[in-house]
């Protein structure tokens, strides 16, 4: 041993003073490891005694599963298995190092893999590893299975409680199983008749609170741990039943046990108080109603007394199909899919594991007869994406010991009745033909579909791509350009576009921790930029109701007050300011109002308190206001009298005709849109067909626009063939080209007409009238023709 510590004091003091490193130290313990921050390289040393390995690093670091990269080597710190230094291993080797607390003559190894693609150490295998507490409880086993008074059981109870309230977060597989042969080895023991010792009750009650609490439910799970655990607890109640003819209860902070004596036909009793924390329960012998946390009653068999060991969790019950943490287990499927395909269960009650004393199979009651249970669980929904819009079922389950699964529906003998209790709070009432251990689960599942976010997705750039067609559309007709309606169509179409774009940025606005795999929450507080769209959305999208408003007004003005076609000074200003400006005071209410927490980071969109104020309430203003102007309008073209519109023109009045058909369907459309979109923020109506609506009906505006504005517009189609013909009429046509023009006057007369240097003539025919407006079209034979506009 001098030996040994005289090389470690040469090895410190070389690499302290070498010149590839500033610093240098040395763990003088069991299964010590060197680091001298040299080379990755390990160093031979030998003595006449012994022989042994030294590693020397340039650089560690503490060992993240997927992440340490194997070239440079980690520092692994287990708390149940200890402390491994791995060292530098190339891609598709093992690394592998003495397992730190086995006994000497039981060496086996820890082994830590390097993927062959990435480079990076994967989990470690400790299969072969025993626990730093495992010694220790094979002592008090030793120990147990000497008891023979109840001297030495008090002794083995408070021991292995002690190394259960320091050391159960440290606790793997094997130590619960002996720990749970502890237990059944202490409430075994009896001396003659005498009880078992309060204190002893209490250590073992300790000791289950404290593996169930602490000790890894994963380590839990594995080789029937988790059942003998629940058999210890189920002996302790067996054992009580057998010892007293009152009713006891004991309690701690994650278990109770409850043994209640017969009482005629059925028997009952109720627990009421806090379900995180079982300590501070209380029992009642009868149901309470509203006020229980948990009740039953048990048909009576044989004079027989009811045991009852009542769980606030899962530990003790491992199931792969059900879930700790619905939150994750919903984001880690939404960001893997895209969607949710399997439902997702949850315990959210206490379970309940009730028995006849002394019985321990599954107890199948006569005909007519059932447990009744009643659960009172909270009606708390996950933290998940938006999109998701889970909907949520609870459902009576018990426990299948032998498959480790819950198990539900009438044909296993179970019903579920569901009594809202309050505002957050539901009452599930529980009946089944057999006795076992129950639950309620509360399972989740979403009507989502990726299709939904495609299709949004392709209707909203066919609508950008058709609004800026819609803009293109109009650049020949200058003419039409001048007019108001016009000028407001395309007012209104940039605002659309406008919001089109800014809506674009909202998506990866709440996917900036995808890699994360975390899913933004109500609860979270928006970034700056997400509060930036939020706030834009909500300007462009009061713009396009402001636009709306505005060609209602020139309508309404034109057809029902007063003075037809009245002049507005400067109308384009007023409507400008109108239009662009006033929105703009709603989102820097909001802004003001809000804050940081304006805008919600699920949707990068406003939160439901102010979105209500700040949006909902002025585009509501706007659809009512346009519903009331074209109502009117409607009355006064459609259903007055003919003789009270004398004085319109015919050709006049089919053009406001058409105006106000295009108006009402636009507007028709953008107020069934917003009007899904507030029933969409109730997550009790929320349903695939109004989600499908209302992408339809939002996604889709540029489109319709562009068909009504553009494609169903005969004057502005008229402007594009005129456009296109004179094209082709001047570039078909060469000089010298003899041409024949007919014309029509008032009076009649022949004209002559020349036309690219030759002389042509024309003649009217009798009765033939024109209008100012004419068209030319060229024909094969080069003669002109006139037609009336």
């Amino acid at each position: 041993m001098l030996k040994f510590l005289t090389i470690l004091q040469l090895l410190a003091k070389l690499a302290v003073t070498s010149s590839n490193t500033s610093e240098g130290w040395i763990l003088a313990e069991e299964n010590t490891m060197i680091d001298f921050n040299l080379e990755n390289e390990p160093l031979e040393v030998k003595t006449e005694s012994f022989y042994f390995q030294l590693y020397f690093y340039t650089s560690i670091g503490i060992c993240v599963s997927g992440a340490s990269f194997c070239e440079h080597g980690c520092i692994e710190e287990n708390d149940i298995y200890g402390t491994y230094y791995w060292p530098s291993t190339k891609p598709a080797k093992e690394a592998n190092m003495n397992c730190f607390y086995n006994e000497e003559m039981d060496v086996q190894n820890a082994y830590k893999k390097c993927d062959e693609k990435t480079g990076k150490f994967e989990e470690t295998d400790f299969g072969n590893c025993k626990s730093k507490v495992y010694k220790k409880i094979l002592h008090i086993l030793d120990e147990a299975e000497k008891i023979s008074s109840v001297k030495s059981q008090k002794i083995v109870s408070e021991n292995m409680k002690v190394i259960a309230q320091n050391f159960s977060a440290s606790m793997m597989t094997e130590d619960v199983n002996n720990v749970a042969e502890i237990l059944n080895l202490i409430v075994k023991f009896r001396e003659e008749d005498e009880q078992l010792n309060i204190k002893v009750r209490s250590n073992v009650m300790e000791i289950l609170d404290s593996v169930q609490n602490f000790t890894s439910s994963e380590e839990i799970a594995k080789k029937n741990a988790s059942r003998r655990m629940r058999n210890a607890a189920e002996n302790l109640a067996n054992r009580i039943s057998l010892e007293s003819n009152d009713s006891i209860y004991l309690k701690k902070e994650t278990l109770t046990v409850v043994v209640i004596p017969p009482a005629g036909e059925s028997t009952s009793f109720s627990i009421s108080g806090d379900i995180s924390n079982l300590t501070n329960s209380e029992f009642f012998s009868k149901d309470r109603g509203k006020d229980t946390l948990f009740s039953v009653k048990v048909p009576g068999h044989l004079n027989s007394t009811v045991t009852a060991v009542i769980y606030n969790s899962k530990n003790f019950y491992p199931e792969s199909e059900t879930v700790q943490d619905v939150t994750t287990a919903v984001t880690k499927q939404w960001w893997s899919q895209g969607k949710l395909d399997n439902p997702i269960s949850k315990v959210v009650s206490l379970i309940a594991d009730i028995n006849y004393a002394n019985i321990t199979e599954i107890y199948n009651f006569e005909q007519g007869k059932v447990i009744e249970l009643n659960f009172t669980v909270d009606d708390v929904q996950p933290e998940v994406s938006h999109k998701l819009a889970l909907n949520s079922k609870y459902e009576c389950a018990f426990y299948n010991n032998d498959k480790k699964v819950w198990v539900t529906g009438h044909e296993f003998g179970s019903t579920t009745n569901i009594e809202v209790k309050g505002r957050k709070k539901k009452r599930v009432n529980c009946k089944c033909s057999h006795m076992a251990s129950f639950a309620v689960l509360m399972s989740f599942d979403s009507d989502y579909n990726p299709l939904e976010g495609t299709v949004t997705s392709v209707l909203l750039k066919s609508s950008l791509g058709c609004l800026i067609l819609t803009i293109l559309a109009y650049l020949p007709a200058k003419e039409m350009r001048k007019t108001r309606p016009v000028k407001i169509n395309l007012l209104l179409v940039t605002s659309l576009m406008l919001s089109i774009l800014v809506f674009f940025q909202m998506e990866p606005l709440t996917s900036v921790d995808v890699e994360k795999n975390k899913m933004p929450l109500d609860k979270d507080i928006a970034s700056l930029p997400c509060t930036i769209v939020a706030s834009l959305m909500n300007y462009f999208w009061l713009c396009q109701m402001a636009w709306m408003v505005c060609e209602a007004v020139v309508m309404y003005r034109t057809l029902v007050s007063d003075v037809f076609n009245s002049y507005i000074s400067r109308y384009m200003v007023k409507f400008n300011l109108a239009c662009w400006v006033i929105p703009l005071i709603f989102p820097l209410i909001g802004i003001v109002w809000g804050q940081s927490n304006l805008a919600n980071p699920e949707t990068c969109f406003l939160r439901k308190q102010y979105g209500l104020v700040i949006f909902y309430a002025p585009v509501t203003f706007c659809i009512l206001f346009n519903t009331y102007i074209f109502i009117r309008l409607s009355w006064s073209i459609l259903w007055k009298n003919k003789k009270e519109n004398d004085g319109l023109p015919t050709r006049e009045e089919q053009k406001i005709k058409k105006q106000l058909k295009f108006a009402v369907t636009v507007m028709t459309m953008f107020g069934v849109g917003w009007i899904l979109g507030f029933f969409l923020i109730i997550k009790e109506i929320n349903t695939i067909w109004l989600r499908w609506f209302f992408i339809i009906c939002n996604s889709s505006q540029g489109i319709i626009i562009f068909y009504i504005y553009v494609l169903q517009n005969k004057d502005l189609l008229k402007k594009w063939k005129r456009f296109l013909n004179i094209s082709r009429f001047c570039s078909s046509i060469q000089p010298g080209t003899q041409i024949q023009v007919l014309q029509s006057t008032d009076t009649g007369k022949t004209t002559r007409s020349e036309g690219f240097g030759m002389k042509s003539t024309a003649r009217k025919p009798e009765g033939f009238t024109t209008t100012s407006h004419e068209k030319i079209f060229v024909t094969r034979t080069t003669k002109v023709m006139v037609s009336e506009e």
